[in-house]
């Protein structure tokens, strides 16, 4: 709004505005400056402003041209309505409180209206029945986002009025359910195996609308099972490290169970749930056999046939007479599923009898070897 004119008294400032019109007050005579809303019309512009020696105020007005008198006296009533108030979310209302200077001779009594929209309209409640005890009142409105409350001032008095200061309300959101938004299990599948996976470390993302507190549940089940079997309940952190090596070999889903029992009462409490995509437990070896194949090479090739059932095979390898481990590969140079062909010739092996060790991991870490005798002629 724009501001037309100013009119000032000592410490106090009148000031009028443009559309919408309305008359303030800056009281410059407190620590912090005070600004009352002290009239508002429901048309024009306020353009001048007069402070009569008596007290009264006169407003001259446009669109269309009108004289306004503001006594000193208060009006024997008046309202005001709030502001819309956002509680974030679907609430539940209790207590209103509010404090106020009342006195003798002068009546405050507040109403309130609720609504899930921030412009109140005809979805809103209407207004409650009026209150009028500052200290043991109640929202008389139903549950939603939005409130509002609307203030009635009387008097009987002309020099005298209600004052409201504050308001409060109590009011506690609606609860709603956690969502669990994903699930990480490190696959063996996945892995280099490195070394044996005794343990997996499972982590899941979970939230909750309300901010409450979660606990969590973390269940398994294995393709086949007729059930779910508990691994662990009472989790306060979105983790759990699993040893999986108790658990049999196969195919798995995790199902983790977040719930907000901590913050709220049983009979409000919520639930929301999510199941993991499907991973491998292995504990088995891959088969490996070998074989030769004639070459026009003193050295015969070694063929290796690896296969594994639930993992891919991750690395292969081979020795000569107990000597160092030598890297192999299958022919396309990639280890990328569970079963694997390899194709080699041993290097720089003397005359006579060696024995061949080829040793296959999985991706789970499992290690397989598989040996065969070559006799080597002399040159």
């Amino acid at each position: 709004m724009l501001v037309l004119c100013l009119a000032g008294s000592g410490d106090r400032l009148l000031v009028g505005t443009g559309q919408p019109a309305r008359l303030f007050e800056l009281d410059d005579s407190r620590p912090l400056p005070l600004i009352t809303s002290l009239a508002r019309l429901d048309h024009g512009e306020i353009l001048s402003l007069v402070r009569r020696p008596d007290g009264t105020i006169v407003l001259g007005a446009g669109d269309p041209g009108r004289l306004y008198s503001l006594g000193t006296g208060y009006a024997p009533q008046g309202s005001y309505e709030s502001a819309v108030y956002d509680a974030g979310m679907i609430s539940h209302w209790g207590a209103i409180e509010w404090d106020a200077d009342v006195p003798p001779g002068t009546k405050l009594a507040l109403a309130v209206r609720t609504g899930n929209v921030a412009k109140p309209d005809d979805t809103w409640s209407g207004w409650s029945a009026e209150m009028v005890d500052p200290r043991h009142s109640r929202v008389g409105a139903p549950a939603g986002r939005f409130i509002q409350f609307r203030a009635a001032f009387e008097t009987t008095d002309s020099s005298k009025t209600p004052t409201l200061r504050v308001v409060k309300v109590r009011f506690v959101t609606s609860n709603q359910a956690p969502v669990v938004k994903k699930i990480e299990v490190p696959d063996p599948a996945d892995a280099d195996g490195a070394s044996k996976l005794t343990k997996i470390k499972v982590k899941w993302t979970a939230q909750d609308p309300n901010k409450d507190e979660l606990r969590y549940q973390l269940w398994c089940r294995k393709g086949g099972w007729p059930d779910w079997i508990s691994l662990a309940k009472g989790l306060s952190k979105p983790e759990y490290e699993w040893n999986i090596a108790g658990a049999p070999e196969g195919r798995y889903r995790l199902r983790v169970v977040a719930s907000d029992r901590m913050s709220n009462p049983a009979e409000r409490a919520l639930e929301a749930e999510l199941i993991s995509d499907t991973f491998v437990v292995d504990h088995t070896s891959p088969r490996v056999r070998l074989r030769t194949i004639a070459d026009k090479g003193p050295v015969p090739v070694i063929e290796v046939h690896a296969e594994d059932e639930l993992t891919r095979i991750a690395r292969a390898a081979y020795c000569v007479d107990s000597g160092t481990w030598q890297p192999i590969f299958p022919a396309d140079g990639l280890f990328d599923s569970g079963r694997e062909t390899i194709r080699f010739v041993p290097e720089e092996l003397e005359a006579g009898r060696h024995v061949i060790v080829v040793r296959v991991t999985d991706a789970a870490g499992n290690v397989a070897t598989a040996d065969l005798f070559l006799t080597v002629p002399p040159k």
